[in-house]
């Protein structure tokens, strides 16, 4: 069997392929121009070469684009679907398709020139499904690519630590992230090391009580959503150190007329720094450094009005 072509149904056609007789009954035509059409007809040929059939009816075909291979993930700070796909040899353009299930009506819904798709618009809790076309400039497309799922997550909370200078407990706050229900929050003593499960909460802060003053913690927040895999990406790491808490300080006059600073004891504390000034607020100078829980200050003058702030300080 000879196999001729050409590019228009009426144009000259050129032998392109000779099938002899126990071969396979089928040819594929490789290495041709994306978006261009091709016309096709056979004759069959005796080994007699003057004995031959005389052309079947002519067949064309498009070559098409390859269509693409598509991925999927997720954007963990948006929580958003982003798809990729290799470029495809002869594509100007590609058509991205939508669908809510499976098998369900594929709607396109945006064209780019680029490899890549972000579905901005994608609601948390969602599942959506995917596919892509490749145009060519002739407005030749592929078929679609495979069909890629994947439900849209959560935005990844951005977090920032803080310590309570009543307490010196340390204090994560994030904003609140569309579409949570709750916050998980974990918790490490290193910034590798494992994290573990701290607390649930339904605000957007969270205090850690139990932290020891002087150690370092480090910490990462979840966005839960009431649909488990729509669960957001762990925040990035944030770390800080608890501090003592804040002295109470009171004030009194000595048996000799002289200012007497007192405080209670701070859990934690080795030692205490009394700063004082002239005004409320004037610039407060260290006086002393005392392991004890009060100060008279002795070098104090008569009819002078002086003010005090006391620091507790720990062995970190």
């Amino acid at each position: 069997y000879k196999i001729f072509r050409s590019t228009a149904k009426n144009g000259k056609y050129t032998c392109v392929k000779t099938i002899k007789k126990g071969g396979t009954l089928s040819w594929k035509n490789t290495k041709l121009k994306k978006g261009k059409t091709y016309y096709y007809k056979v004759r069959a040929l005796h080994s007699n070469s003057s004995a031959h059939s005389a052309y079947s009816t002519i067949v064309n075909r498009t070559c098409d684009l390859p269509r693409p291979e598509l991925k999927i993930s997720v954007v963990a700070s948006t929580g958003k679907l982003k798809l990729r796909w290799d470029a495809v040899d002869g594509a100007t353009k590609y058509e991205v398709y939508r669908a809510y299930s499976k098998y369900g009506t594929y709607t396109r819904m945006y064209t780019t020139s680029k490899t890549s798709y972000t579905n901005t618009g994608a609601i948390a809790g969602k599942t959506y499904y995917y596919k892509v076309k490749a145009v060519a400039a002739n407005g030749t497309k592929s078929d679609y690519s495979n069909m890629v799922s994947r439900t849209c997550d959560l935005a990844q909370p951005k977090v920032t630590a803080t310590n309570v200078a009543s307490s010196g407990k340390i204090k994560l706050t994030w904003k609140a992230v569309d579409g949570a229900t709750k916050y998980y929050v974990y918790r490490s003593t290193s910034k590798t090391g494992t994290y573990a499960y701290l607390s649930s909460t339904t605000k957007t802060s969270l205090t850690n009580t139990g932290a020891e003053a002087g150690k370092t913690y480090y910490y990462k927040v979840k966005a839960v959503h009431s649909n488990s895999a729509a669960n957001s990406a762990e925040s990035s790491v944030v770390t800080r150190t608890c501090d003592l808490a804040q002295p109470e300080i009171s004030i009194t006059l000595s048996s000799s007329g002289k200012p007497k600073v007192s405080w209670k004891k701070v859990t934690g504390a080795t030692k205490y720094e009394v700063y004082r000034a002239t005004s409320k607020n004037g610039t407060y100078t260290r006086i002393s450094t005392t392991s004890k829980t009060s100060l008279t200050n002795t070098s104090a003058k008569k009819g002078t009005t002086y003010y005090y702030k006391v620091r507790a300080i720990c062995d970190n």
